[in-house]
């Protein structure tokens, strides 16, 4: 994934890492700092020390109710077959309620387990990039 994004056209410094075993105080104190970046959120669901299993999902809406000055900020979010079942349920429910907003919706880019070898991955996060930057014009 990381040759894609570079491919893409962006940067990755050991600093834009957040370990999965970060705790949630951690992470959005991380996120936070990180406006105008782009954001790789894996589905695969990560638990920290302190909180419950959380799957990217979950954090993208933790990033978008606490982190208001990042509501530009493109998320690429790559996707397991083993979860995908699980992404889809998760999406309709979150629908459902109103949690996935159309705006938020639309800065998420989903990649699949079987897209992560196409060549032409790399043009997909630049055009979905290109795409957000250009919607919060």
């Amino acid at each position: 994934m990381f040759g894609h994004i570079k491919q893409a056209g962006l940067t990755i410094n050991d600093a834009d890492i957040v370990p999965a075993s970060a705790s949630d105080s951690e992470l959005m104190a991380s996120i936070g700092t990180r406006m105008g970046h782009v954001f790789l959120v894996p589905y695969n669901a990560t638990a920290s020390k302190e909180s419950r299993l959380k799957t990217g999902l979950d954090i993208i809406f933790e990033i978008a109710e606490k982190q208001p000055q990042l509501n530009t900020s493109p998320f690429i979010m790559p996707v397991s077959n083993m979860v995908a079942s699980a992404l889809r349920n998760q999406l309709a429910s979150a629908r459902e309620t109103g949690r996935l907003t159309q705006t938020l919706d639309q800065r998420i880019l989903f990649i699949a387990e079987s897209d992560m070898d196409r060549p032409e991955l790399s043009q997909r996060i630049r055009n979905h990039i290109n795409t957000i930057a250009d919607l919060t014009l």
